[in-house]
């Protein structure tokens, strides 16, 4: 009756859903409109036929819900979903290929709203852009929902949110028996800094629906730290994180003040797949089950707390052509309170059968394999293996002397059921596997713990073998599961980068006897050892793929994965040598590059020649240096003929990847795909400017800080700061500048900003005049960025990084000061009529939230705002910095806003007037000053101890220095 109600309710819950997001439940119809995460209106006339997939979250969805063969590209993260393995990869999840996207001609993309170049490029096209969000349950659901609707799947995506709900409605009813306390529980995340989901996030949704409390700090978003004095008053009893989780663990968990809390004192500390974690999509209900059962294990292990009754489910028939087998079939049913599948082989007369597992016995009457779901594992662990055997033998109504069976974490509905035959000698192979976790290299990985298998080998024939027949079977299933494991080139989960797994260190091999015509060789040269090799051979090979979605021909982004080598991780420690760029523009060419067939193909040769050189059977390296060498000359080949850059030859051959874990062969390699990539993007850099106009106030008083003024022939006139700056040519405003005057100037270089008038940028280009754009800066991450960029093109590239540097070590010291005090409104103030100030897009938001202060404009959509609003929020402190304005006009705002002593910021007199020359000048230089001004405002009982920059070391040759 308890399941019968559940199920009601997961219907009525999904009704409500349904009619709530105005879908149909059956028969929708084309065209209809829907909006997007960004609340955009799509209007869908047919269904799409070729679907781009930048999401991993949505991909994982279509795929569930069979929408396989609409989808021509996703990114490399969704190599393992079920149906990606003939996919298109069109790039990582940052920064996609557009050139490989648009080769996909698609007419869907599924985007986030971090894909801002791949929505420009195909908003108003033909293409419809769908920008996916989640913050959520209900909002995956709606997401599951509304995909079914686009590509007419609507059937399975129903009934995929009524699975999902179905397992958090069998959470809650037996939370609801357990009756006791719910435990403090954190979900691990951060590296260097302690960090955490904000409070509206859907995975602190998810610890609560595991009947868990997760912390509330009072900060929003998807991700916040966590200071000490937060970590230690919710003292969590529970902590848990994925697998790159345990950086943060090792980092803070040895710490004083971060060691003592409940759940590392007790070792409640668990990791999950990143997959579960991190994604709303198709498997939140596994996902809370599992994370619930590693909460309340013991409670969870107690019969009493059990929702469903015992006794079967359902069940599943399997077709195996022996004559000894009576039947076979899956049998769904309830052991922990969660659905185990059990594969059960009932013969017609009593089996002698050899197990790894078990050894010898006799009078058997039924063999099988029993998987175990996770949120079960910690519940049998807790209980004991016999505990598990027992509970199995009692769901499927079996006595503990008639049976033998094996015990897996893999899915019985992965199951590869293989079938060999030559002439009347037939082999059945019934094989369960799992990777990922496991995987070792026997003789050379060390041996920790024991667990039930994980590859699990069921061998039936339709001969009589003899004991030695038997054994040998089991020497010839086992070099077939190796055989395998190599061919697919899966890796040893402890040593990854040099050795392929020779099994999972869990491993079991059950063999029957079987009746009928005697035999007594099973070997490698015997026909019958063929057959059990070629069974186990494709059955391993086919369940790996069932399980792991592994297969030989997966992209080479996993297979490096699987090695734990990561590009982005190599490139961050990695110097380019090309000043001017970012590092995240070199790991994107050299992402870029592997999608393409002839450099992959470079990689896995190397991958392939690692293991050989390893294994001390390839000894001498110097023919490979010269192919490295080569397809590093082969990239800028590649690149002369689509721009022109000319000369080939590396003369330099730069070491680029300093990890020297990474095996020496695979190293070479990727040095020298690296060392193909770093000549294009220094070359692409040019040759130094010498003749330079600059269209920005910006621009110019960066040239100055850089002491390349001597380079500057002309500015607008506004540029103004330094004071040497307004005797240089002028050619117009910010907006609106002399194209004629430029032309005439015969400038190497103009370098504009984002307000440059875009129609007079394009005659310059039409008139071959070089342009440099620099970005609006939006953070002072950027605002480094800018100032790399121009010090690449003015030849100032030292002076550019000891600026930047100088500023960044400034900036970090007052982070350190003001991360752990008490974050204060803060009001700012840039305009006047009407009344302006800075959301989270402006890096003046970055001066309060650096200084210890939280900007209550920060989730506004635009500056303007009111001083009712003002008011209303209530602000501790008030920034006045008005653009364009004399400091008087700065004074008269503090005067009509003390006429408000309702605000606290007026009444404890913390109304403050700002020198918008420093306040709004993003360089580096001006923005530590201003930082270091706010953070006095906001904190003034802490002594921030930056020494004011020391720009005397870094001014101009006039001696150009910005007053302090």
């Amino acid at each position: 009756m308890k399941l019968l109600a559940n199920n009601i309710q997961t219907k009525g819950v999904i009704l409500l859903l349904l009619v709530f997001l105005g879908i149909p439940c059956q028969g929708y119809a084309y065209p209809f409109e829907i909006k997007d995460g960004a609340d955009n209106q799509i209007i869908f006339k047919e269904k799409p036929m070729q679907i781009v997939s930048l999401v991993p979250s949505a991909s994982e969805i279509l795929f569930k819900i069979g929408a396989k063969d609409l989808i021509a590209g996703v990114t490399y993260h969704d190599a393992t979903l079920a149906g990606a393995q003939d996919k298109e990869i069109v790039g990582g999840f940052f920064k996609p290929s557009l050139e490989k996207i648009g080769s996909l001609k698609p007419d869907f993309l599924i985007v986030s709203d971090l894909h801002k170049e791949v929505i420009q490029k195909y908003r108003g096209s033909d293409c419809r852009v769908f920008v996916y969000k989640t913050d959520s349950i209900a909002g995956a659901y709606e997401n599951i929902l509304t995909l079914g609707k686009i590509v007419d799947r609507e059937v399975a995506a129903e009934k995929l949110v009524a699975q999902n709900q179905q397992a958090l409605d069998h959470i809650q009813a037996k939370l609801a028996r357990l009756n006791l306390k719910p435990k403090r529980v954190f979900r691990l995340m951060g590296r260097d800094t302690l960090m955490t989901p904000g409070s509206n996030s859907f995975q602190n949704e998810m610890i609560r629906a595991a009947g868990g409390i997760p912390p509330d700090f009072g900060k929003q978003g998807s991700i916040v730290p966590v200071t000490k004095e937060e970590w230690q008053a919710f003292n969590p009893q529970v902590i848990y994180g994925c697998t790159p989780d345990r950086e943060a663990a090792a980092n803070f968990f040895t710490r004083p003040g971060w060691k003592e809390v409940d759940a590392v004192r007790n070792q409640q500390i668990y990791y999950f797949p990143c997959e579960l974690t991190c994604r709303a999509s198709t498997m939140m209900g596994p996902f809370v089950s599992w994370l619930s059962s590693m909460i309340y294990t013991r409670e969870f292990a107690d019969p009493e707390n059990d929702v469903y009754p015992s006794g079967i489910f359902h069940s599943k028939s399997l077709d195996i052509d022996l004559d000894l087998v009576a039947s076979a079939s899956i049998i769904y049913s309830p052991i922990y309170d969660f659905e185990n599948k059990t594969l059960v082989v009932d013969f017609i007369s009593p089996q002698t059968i050899l197990s790894t597992l078990e050894g010898q016995r006799d009078n058997i009457k039924t063999v099988g394999n029993h998987f175990l779901p996770p949120p079960t594992w910690s519940p049998s662990h807790h209980k004991g293996i016999e505990h598990i055997r027992d509970s199995i033998r009692k769901a499927i109504d079996r006595e503990k002397q008639d049976i033998s069976f094996l015990i897996t974490g893999a899915d019985m509905d992965n199951l590869s059921v293989q079938t060999q035959e030559f002439k009347e000698m037939k082999v059945v192979a019934l094989v369960t596997a799992g990777v990922m976790s496991n995987a070792m290299r026997m003789a050379k990985d060390e041996g920790a713990y024991y667990e039930p298998g994980t590859i699990n080998v069921i061998i039936l024939t339709n001969y009589q073998l003899s004991q030695r027949a038997m054994t040998r079977a089991i020497i010839a299933g086992t070099e077939a599961k190796t055989a395998a494991l190599e061919d697919m080139d899966i890796r040893s989960s402890y040593t990854p980068r040099i050795h392929e797994a020779t099994g999972t260190g869990t491993d079991n091999i059950l063999v029957v006897q079987g009746q009928g015509q005697k035999i007594d060789n099973t070997g490698g040269h015997s026909k019958m050892g063929e057959l059990i090799a070629r069974a186990v051979y494709k059955g391993v090979t086919e369940a790996v793929l069932k399980q792991n979605k592994i297969n030989a021909g997966r992209n080479i982004f996993q297979r490096l994965k699987e090695r734990q080598i990561t590009l982005y991780q190599m490139i961050k420690d990695a110097d380019c040598g090309c000043l001017g760029k970012k590092k995240s523009d070199f790991a994107v060419l050299v992402e870029h590059l592997l999608l393409k067939p002839e450099y992959a193909a470079f990689m896995e040769a190397a991958l392939a020649i690692s293991d050989e050189y390893e294994k001390g059977l390839i000894r001498n390296l110097d023919s490979f240096d010269l192919w490295c060498k080569q397809m590093a000359e082969d990239i800028v080949l590649e690149k002369i003929d689509s721009a022109g850059i000319t000369g080939a030859d590396i003369d330099t051959f730069e070491n680029m990847v300093i990890d020297e874990s990474i095996p020496v062969v695979i190293r070479k390699a990727l040095n020298g795909i690296m060392n193909g990539v770093r000549i294009i993007l220094c070359r692409e850099s040019g040759e130094i400017k010498k003749r330079v106009v600059s269209l920005s106030p910006i621009i110019t008083e960066t040239i100055y800080l850089l002491e390349a003024q001597d380079q500057l022939i002309a500015n607008t006139t506004y540029c103004n700061v330094p004071e040497e700056a307004m005797g240089k040519e002028k050619i117009g405003s910010v907006i609106q500048m002399n194209v004629e005057k430029i032309i005439t100037l015969h400038p190497d270089l103009v370098i504009a900003s984002a307000l440059s008038n875009g129609k007079q940028l394009g005659i310059l280009k039409k008139h071959s005049v070089p342009i440099l754009k620099a970005q609006n800066p939006q953070t002072f991450e950027q605002m480094c960025d800018i100032t790399m960029d121009i010090g690449q093109v003015l030849g100032k590239q030292e002076k550019a990084l000891e600026i930047v540097g100088l500023a960044q070590k400034q900036v970090d010291e007052i982070l350190q000061q003001t991360k752990d005090l008490p974050r204060k409104k803060v009001f700012i103030q840039i305009g006047m009529k009407p009344l302006h100030t800075a959301n989270k897009d402006m890096f003046l938001n970055e001066y309060i939230k650096f200084g210890g202060g939280i900007n209550i404009a920060e989730n506004e959509r635009s500056g303007i705002y009111s001083r009712e609003k003002v008011i209303r929020e209530n602000p501790d402190i008030i920034l006045i910095a008005t653009m364009g304005t004399s400091k008087k006009a700065g004074e008269t705002e503090q005067k009509l806003w003390m006429s408000f002593p309702s605000i606290a910021a007026v009444a404890n007199n913390n109304v403050h007037v700002l020198d918008p020359e420093i306040i709004l000048s993003p360089t580096p230089i001006t923005f530590f000053q201003g930082l270091k001004t706010i953070a006095s405002l906001i904190h003034p009982e802490v002594q921030l101890h930056s020494e004011t920059l020391p720009l005397s070391e870094i001014k101009t040759d006039h001696g150009i220095q910005k007053e302090q």
